[in-house]
């Protein structure tokens, strides 16, 4: 895939490196970009490098360095609200990075770099709470349950303490992390690894959560993408369950794969609050295209959700197991 060229030019040196690292982490191998203090030595690079996106310093604009009809040009403006270069599309050069970038791959009429996650095989559900309401584990594994009457389903829980040891009664060789790691060392014996590792307790099949929340992070991004990669297309399985926390490296990839994320919200002034900050930060993230594959849902009121002594039994034949079915009924059609 060719690089997309980008060049910055600001006579604030260290916003210019600032911009062009984190550039050139987040998207290396295609995102070729370069930083400038002034617009002399930023028209040279752009006329013999043939740039697609030019963000520029107020100071530092001139109509020569637009000239280009084929280059798209960001002004970096002090003021957003009152820019001193009109005509151009403005950019607040304060923003953070992230929000940077998501906004001139969007507004630059250049379509969005693919995420680096390339999901194939199993359909990707995904089960996500803004305010981690303790339900949503509940839900989600009622919901793979279900869901595996009629399609082969594997259930991934990477949330803090699931309890599964206690609640299942077993104690599991390694968890989740570890099988991360082992993986992405003997590439070569994903599925038997994996397939070592896969429990089924009460119609759920699932893969031992994490022992310990802080592993996510310790665990590098290309990890978790070559662990996800190899689950939903070697394992065999048609749905895959994923209980998400929001502080994996992949969080938002997983979100952008999704076939549909279930977003289980309180209702009170402070849970629409959550849903509202998390619909917002999908937006500023250049990720609006996520919120069409949500799922807005208020969980019932379960009386002794957690009271019953065979917790699973309780979550799938009760009330929370008769919400996802009727919830999920017409994909289950579709599948009988």
């Amino acid at each position: 895939m060719e690089k997309l060229q980008v060049v910055v030019c600001d006579h604030t040196a260290q916003y210019v490196c600032a911009l062009v690292g984190y550039m050139s982490r987040k998207w290396p191998g295609r995102v070729e970009a370069a930083g400038f203090y002034d617009a002399g030595s930023a028209g040279e690079y752009c006329e013999a490098h043939g740039v697609d996106i030019l963000l520029v310093g107020e100071e530092e604009f001139c109509m020569e360095l637009a000239a280009d009809d084929g280059r798209k040009v960001f002004v970096l403006c002090e003021d957003a609200g009152h820019p001193l270069v009109e005509g151009f599309a403005c950019l607040d050069k304060y923003r953070p990075a992230d929000e940077t970038v998501r906004r001139i791959l969007d507004e630059g009429s250049v379509r969005e770099m693919p995420g680096d996650m390339h999901l194939q095989g199993a359909g990707l559900i995904c089960v996500y709470s803004p305010g981690q309401i303790q339900e949503q584990t509940p839900f989600a594994v009622t919901l793979a349950t279900v869901l595996g009457q009629d399609y082969r389903t594997l259930y991934v829980n990477l949330r803090e303490n699931a309890g599964f040891a206690r609640i299942f009664g077993r104690e599991f060789k390694r968890d989740l992390s570890d099988l991360v790691y082992l993986t992405n060392r003997k590439s070569d014996m994903f599925r038997e690894l994996v397939a070592q590792e896969i429990c089924q307790d009460c119609g759920l099949v699932y893969l031992p959560p994490l022992e310990n929340p802080s592993d996510i992070q310790q665990l590098g991004k290309k990890e978790w993408i070559s662990f996800f990669e190899r689950l939903t297309s070697q394992m065999g399985y048609e749905k895959v369950v994923v209980d998400l926390s929001g502080a994996l490296p992949v969080f938002y990839d997983l979100l952008g794969q999704s076939e549909v994320t279930y977003v289980p919200t309180q209702m009170h002034p402070y849970g629409r609050a959550q849903l509202a900050q998390f619909e917002k930060r999908l937006e500023k993230m250049g990720y609006a295209s996520i919120n069409e594959r949500i799922v807005r849902i208020r969980l019932p009121t379960v009386p002794g959700l957690y009271m019953a002594e065979d917790v699973m039994t309780g979550w799938t034949w009760g009330d929370m197991g008769d919400f996802v079915r009727e919830l999920t009924s017409p994909v289950r059609m579709e599948a009988s």
